[in-house]
């Protein structure tokens, strides 16, 4: 009847696709994958000396907003300042005043009741 397919020569159908032996390079491929491979040489070197250029960058906006807050940090700490000596200012003029009142009021009491005294 039919004979197995493993006695059969059929052709192989991948011949053309997958050649057995590999054909030599030509001179126009060894030409672009040395020129690829110098492309990609020069690729990370710039992408390494970009990243140093980003970087110090980076480090100098860090550095000048570091100096910028504390720029700020002094300006508002001399503005405390001026403004505790304001009121330290204010409150000892206050304590005087009241001290002034308070004595005033002593020698007007005092002095008020000696004649209450005295006349009546």
């Amino acid at each position: 009847m039919g004979q197995s397919t493993q006695d059969m020569d059929l052709p192989d159908p991948f011949v053309d696709i997958y050649p057995t032996q590999p054909s030599p390079k030509s001179v126009s491929f060894r030409l672009g994958e040395k020129l690829g491979r110098v492309f990609l040489t020069f690729k990370g070197k710039i992408d390494r000396k970009y990243q140093a250029v980003t970087q110090g960058i980076h480090h100098q906006v860090e550095a000048e907003s570091e100096m910028e807050r504390l720029a700020q940090e002094q300006w508002l700490q001399e503005q405390v300042e001026q403004i505790a000596a304001q009121y330290h200012s204010q409150l000892k003029r206050l304590q005087h005043r009241y001290a002034f009142v308070s004595l005033m009021a002593l020698l007007i009491g005092g002095v008020c009741g000696a004649t209450v005294i005295t006349y009546f």
